[in-house]
């Protein structure tokens, strides 16, 4: 058995992008098949790190056996902020009657990822 640990590169300007994130993982996973060899190898992903090994598993399925992903979203990043921004919208007193909807050009992506027509930003219960 074998385990490499790596954290995502620091960060120069804002966040690193999930795609850069991504590149860098298959890296590790080619090192550490390099020096232990054709074993399988699963990801382990923790918040924001559940996205990257999610979309190395996807890009490279036959380089990861599995995926062990926690504290993670069962949404996409994009979706994510999304719910982040509503809710930051109602706890600074944006209310029921306050509706809105996200730009025009973000709509159709909107009604993607919620599966609904609804656009309405509502209070959540609890």
């Amino acid at each position: 058995m074998a385990v490499l640990r790596f954290d995502r590169r620091p960060r120069e300007q804002g966040d690193v992008p999930f795609a850069v994130q991504a590149d860098d993982a298959v890296a590790a996973v080619a090192e550490l098949r390099r020096r232990v060899g054709d074993v399988p190898v699963g990801l382990w992903g923790w918040s924001q790190g559940a996205w990257a090994a999610s979309a190395v598993a996807a890009r490279r399925p036959e380089l990861i056996a599995f995926l062990v992903l926690v504290a993670t979203s069962g949404v996409s990043p994009a979706a994510q902020m999304r719910y982040g921004t509503a809710q930051q919208l109602l706890l600074h007193g944006y209310g029921e009657s306050d509706e809105w909807t996200p730009a025009e050009e973000s709509v159709a992506v909107w009604r993607r990822a919620a599966g609904t027509d609804d656009l309405t930003v509502r209070r959540l219960a609890g």
